[in-house]
This record gives C-alpha cells, structure tokens and sequence, in this order.
C-alpha cells in the first residue's frame, strides 16, 4: 500500500504532471462498492462521453453525490464524509494514512470513474471484435 507520505513525496514528471502517482495512489482505494456508488449516480453515458481527462466537465456536485459528501437536510454531525463508500474504503484510507474529506471522496470517485470507463472500453472493444 501507498501511504501518504509516499504519495506526498511522490516524483512528478512533466510527461503526466503527477497523473501515474495519483492514479496509483487513489485507486488503491477503490473497491467494488465505490465503483458501483460512481454507477448509481453518473450515468455510463456521460462517463463515456467526458472530453476532460479529470472528468471536470461533470459537476462536482455529482461528485459529492457519489460518496455522499454532501450534508443531507443541512444537518451537520448526521453523517460521515463519503459515507456511501462503505467502511472497507474507511479502513484503507487509515492504512495508509489518509484522512476522509470531500477532496479525498472526490478523487476516489474521479479515479473510480476512470476504472469504469477503460474496462467498459475494453470490453466494447473485444465485442466488436468477437471476443465475447
């Protein structure tokens, strides 16, 4: 596992400007729930057709949407950041020594996101090819 101390003095190259390293830090929390809460809320379609490597032209509300970032009724204490994660997320997070904010749920869901895109790519590809 990829603590955040690593992650933090991670080298960054101008060729992916810290892409590979954030990838590889964020997806080592993504478990199926997370892929399946990113599902719930953004449709495939609009994954698909994002023209923004970052998914920046989808709004972040949707974003905060998919961990349940958002504070529900404005009841402040009622929830946890990225509740909707579930607690084997919550436990990897710790492992590595990251603390659960809105900008950390985000950037699971982000790279979530990412995983779902390329493996419906793959797929869709090894269809047309008759693979399946």
């Amino acid at each position: 596992m990829l603590t955040r101390a690593q992650y933090d003095k991670a080298i960054y190259t101008p060729e992916d400007s810290g892409l590979k390293a954030h990838r590889e830090y964020y997806s080592q929390f993504v478990t199926e729930l997370v892929k399946k809460c990113v599902q719930n809320t953004i449709p495939i379609g609009r994954l698909m057709s994002s023209t923004d490597p970052h998914f920046n032209d989808i709004p972040i509300k949707l974003w905060d949407d998919c961990s349940g970032s958002q504070v529900p009724n404005g009841k402040v204490g009622n929830y946890r950041t990225g509740y909707r994660f579930g607690e084997e997320c919550h436990l990897l997070l710790k492992a590595a020594g990251e603390k659960s904010t809105v900008s950390v749920m985000c950037c699971i869901a982000k790279e979530a996101a990412r995983l779902i895109v390329e493996s419906t790519r793959k797929e869709f590809k090894d269809i047309v090819k008759g693979n399946k």
